[in-house]
C-alpha cells in the first residue's frame, strides 16, 4: 500500500514489481521468509491478497498474457473517490 502511494497506477510483470518493492522496503523485510523470493510467488500473494487490497482502495487486474509472463495492472481508487 505504501508503495502505492502518490501513484494512481502500476503496469508491468511480476519481475519488475517485485524488483521495485525489493528497493522499497527495508532489509529486515527482505529477509522475512514471508517476503516473496520470485516473480510467481509474488503473483500468488497478489492473488492471495487482492480482496484485502480491494478493501483498502487498491484493485489488481491481471493484463494480457505474454511468452514473458502475464502483465499487472495496480490501480489506486482511493485518489478517485471524494
Amino acid at each position: 500500500m505504501e508503495y502505492m502511494e502518490g501513484r494512481d497506477e502500476w503496469v508491468g510483470m511480476a519481475g519488475q514489481l517485485l524488483d521495485d518493492l525489493d528497493r522499497h522496503v527495508g532489509e529486515k523485510t527482505l529477509n522475512h521468509k514471508m517476503w516473496p523470493k520470485d516473480a510467481p510467488r509474488l503473483g500468488k500473494q497478489l492473488k492471495l491478497i487482492s480482496s484485502f487490497l480491494r478493501k483498502m482502495g487498491i484493485e489488481i487486474e491481471y493484463l494480457k498474457k505474454t511468452r514473458k509472463g502475464q502483465q499487472i495492472l495496480i490501480r489506486s481508487t482511493k485518489a478517485n473517490k471524494t
